[in-house]
């Protein structure tokens, strides 16, 4: 049987690639030669960054907290999701899905963590969660740049709230809820 920590290094393997891909598509944006050259690299940098790359750390961290087995597909089909992304032979809708898959599997594993902690933060991460979502399915429809108020406001909401969650000691009781408001209204007006 593999030990947990080989498999949470494992799992940290395809987000290390993403972010790797992610540099290498940001040098393409702003200068040439970049290590590496490929073709949709550049079109897909935000989305490599935030989902492949953020979102398969930040998925790997809960489901380490969850732990449950089935948590770990998260962190896998995101990390996979931004390589299939990075690689030109891959069509582009298997990325995608993989992306999906992956944040509709967080926004499950953050529902079930809300069963042990009932809490405006932990509200606030699945609001965040729903909003990688979001991003994720909407792109089969519209372009990047279109998503970035969905991808902005993912890692923002899920910042800040894992900063609440971390500060409840020294912080006023209210301040998961105006978090929690605050987040809701950035929902108020879809990109699209």
């Amino acid at each position: 049987m593999i030990a947990r920590s080989d498999l949470r290094m494992g799992l940290m393997l395809p987000g290390g690639i993403c972010l790797l891909a992610g540099l290498s598509a940001g040098l393409l944006l702003i200068a040439d030669p970049a290590p590496a050259d490929p073709a949709r690299l550049p079109d897909v940098h935000g989305v490599v960054m935030v989902l492949g790359f953020l979102g398969t750390l930040i998925s790997l961290e809960r489901a380490v907290a969850l732990r449950q087995p089935r948590a770990y597909v998260e962190p896998a089909a995101l990390g996979l999701g931004g390589i299939a992304l990075a690689a030109p032979p891959v069509p582009l809708v298997v990325g995608r899905s993989l992306l999906m898959v992956g944040c509709a599997v967080v926004v499950a594993t953050l529902v079930a963590l809300s069963g042990r902690q009932h809490d405006d933060p932990t509200a606030t991460q699945i609001l965040g969660a729903a909003m990688a979502f979001g991003a994720a399915a909407l792109w089969t429809k519209l372009d990047v740049a279109d998503l970035l108020p969905w991808l902005v406001s993912y890692i923002v909401v899920t910042i800040a709230a894992e900063r609440v969650e971390l500060a409840r000691l020294t912080m006023p009781l209210w301040s998961g809820r105006v978090l929690l408001l605050t987040s809701a209204a950035l929902l108020r007006r879809p990109p699209c």
